[in-house]
């Protein structure tokens, strides 16, 4: 599956506090680890981790003192990426505001909407339990998270529809509306 290396930066955890410019960093590094990953045919993740790309666009080292001294570059790595990890930071920060690109409003966290999908999840891991039901064929975790975010209007979950509905979804609704409560026995 040929994926856009401009568009990778969009999949790594953890940038919804960045800056513009440190999102542009973290763009030209994810472009570069899809292309070596594709010419060494090997996963993206075990050329370099989503952690070592956020530290080094909070960082923004402009040596290789600077790349060494960061603490998840290892001497194995600075060895065979320095010059490229370097290059690529330069490039994204010498972007101009509007050449950066902005974090999506779906990487920022809120803690309400994270407290709301945890409390379905456990609601639903719960009914799951008390019928010996596996939570797989219930619904994923995307499914719930359809039903915290748009409720009854959600149109991707199957938690709306048929016997998942009967089961589960009426009452997360519910539950999430606040006419259910929950407890632990």
């Amino acid at each position: 599956e040929d994926r856009d290396p401009d568009l990778q930066y969009q999949r790594v955890k953890g940038t919804g506090r960045l800056s513009r410019h440190e999102l542009a960093v973290v763009r030209e590094l994810a472009a570069w680890r899809e292309a070596e990953a594709k010419v060494r045919d090997i996963p993206r993740g075990r050329v370099l981790s989503d952690d070592v790309f956020l530290e080094i666009a909070r960082r923004k080292p402009q040596t290789t003192d600077a790349l060494q001294r960061l603490r998840r570059v290892s001497g194995r790595e600075m060895e065979r990426y320095g010059e490229v990890l370097l290059s690529a930071v330069k490039r994204g920060m010498a972007l101009g505001e509007n050449e950066c690109p902005v974090a999506s409003e779906n990487s920022r966290p809120n803690p309400v909407e994270d407290a709301r999908l945890d409390l379905a999840m456990a609601f639903m891991r719960g009914q799951c339990l008390s019928k010996a039901l596996d939570i797989a064929l219930v619904a994923s975790r995307a499914d719930v998270k359809d039903v915290v975010a748009h409720g009854a209007a959600g149109k991707h979950s199957r938690l709306l529809d048929g016997w998942r509905y009967e089961f589960l979804g009426a009452d997360l609704l519910a539950l999430l509306s606040g006419k259910h409560a929950i407890g632990v026995d």
